[in-house]
């Protein structure tokens, strides 16, 4: 004959509520990037980490860009990006996209991130960007 009271029910935890990893920020190379000099006028560590945004159509409006496409700039460099505008102020814009590349490949390696952002430093120096 069966019980007349209620089988037990196994508990519920409750949901915790975590997001999920978002695969489009990565504090370890904001860190790297931001222990790098300047890549414009090569003041001395720390940056501040500038994500580049232009030319990429999978981000929204005012939605910011991964943070693979950051660039090392002092304070004074980033505050005149967002003033004049990414041509304005790289010229060639193929220099900013070549610096994002070598810099998201050598995340983490203190010395390669110093030698890619003298090499950018070159290259802004030999075409008079700033």
């Amino acid at each position: 004959m069966r019980s007349s009271r209620p089988a037990s029910r196994i508990a519920k935890a409750p949901l915790q509520h975590m997001r999920k990893p978002d695969p489009k920020r990565n504090a370890g190379h904001l860190k790297f990037v931001r222990d790098l000099p300047c890549c414009i006028c090569g003041k001395r560590a720390p940056s501040e980490a500038h994500h580049e945004n232009y030319d990429l159509p999978d981000n929204g409006m005012g939605m910011k860009a991964h943070d693979r496409t950051t660039v090392p700039l002092c304070a004074i460099c980033h505050e005149r990006r967002h003033r004049i505008g990414a041509i304005a102020f790289w010229g060639d814009t193929d220099i900013a996209k070549r610096l994002m590349d070598a810099l998201w490949r050598a995340s983490g390696d203190a010395d390669a991130g110093n030698a890619v952002v003298f090499k950018a430093w070159q290259s802004v120096r030999l075409r008079g960007v700033t």
